[in-house]
């Protein structure tokens, strides 16, 4: 499943992120943030198809467009 890979992408980023000196950070971090988008991309596209209803749709995004303002932050803060 292409969602739940790019989660898996995500995850992985993260936590190498998390491990790394802070000079290798912000890459894993923006690497992590384009799997975001990326994952915001097929949500929409899973909803628009009927793969996903609208319920299910409004609560993924929500959780996905906070995630992506965590990783923000967070890369600012790198």
């Amino acid at each position: 499943n292409l969602i739940e890979t790019t989660i898996l992408k995500i995850i992985r980023n993260t936590l190498s992120a998390f491990y790394r000196p802070a000079y290798q950070k912000r890459e894993l971090l923006f690497k992590a943030s384009d799997n975001i988008d990326f994952l915001k991309i097929v949500i929409r596209l899973a909803h628009d198809t009927k793969s996903l209803s609208d319920t299910k749709y409004m609560i993924l995004e929500g959780k996905v467009v906070e995630l992506g303002k965590m990783f923000g932050g967070w890369i600012k803060s790198a």
